[in-house]
């Protein structure tokens, strides 16, 4: 009986000093490190994946389909997939990441959903 109890204590001050360490005045440099980490998986993993290989220049909105690792045309468009994208790319654009880069497709987007996809009428 007594070692379970031990056991439980122990485990419980475990939980607690770990709580204790989350909860800690975080150190600037380890942040620092982290948000260069964060930009740069951004950068590689999203932003040179997106630009400029999803802008449909011909058919205007952003391509929706991924065929063999590339964006491909696949006829339909939707509303909502062309609004995350066009979410994506003005985030970027107003927090200051590749503005100018982000810019462009952000306003074909934008231009894209208000020609194509806006009922001017409802």
């Amino acid at each position: 009986m007594r070692n379970r109890l031990g056991g439980k204590l122990a485990l419980i001050c475990a939980a607690w000093m770990l709580v204790a360490e989350l909860h800690a005045a975080p150190n600037p440099e380890r942040l620092r490190e982290q948000a260069e980490r964060c930009r740069a998986i951004l950068q590689e993993s999203l932003i040179e994946f997106y630009l400029p290989g999803c802008v449909d220049q011909k058919n205007g909105g952003y391509y929706e389909v991924l065929r063999d690792g590339k964006f491909a045309g696949a006829g339909e468009k939707f509303l909502t997939l062309q609004a995350r994208h066009l979410w994506f790319f003005s985030t970027l654009a107003a927090e200051g990441f590749q503005k100018e880069q982000a810019l462009a497709p952000a306003r074909h987007g934008y231009e894209f959903i208000q020609k194509k996809m806006r009922d001017p009428i409802h």
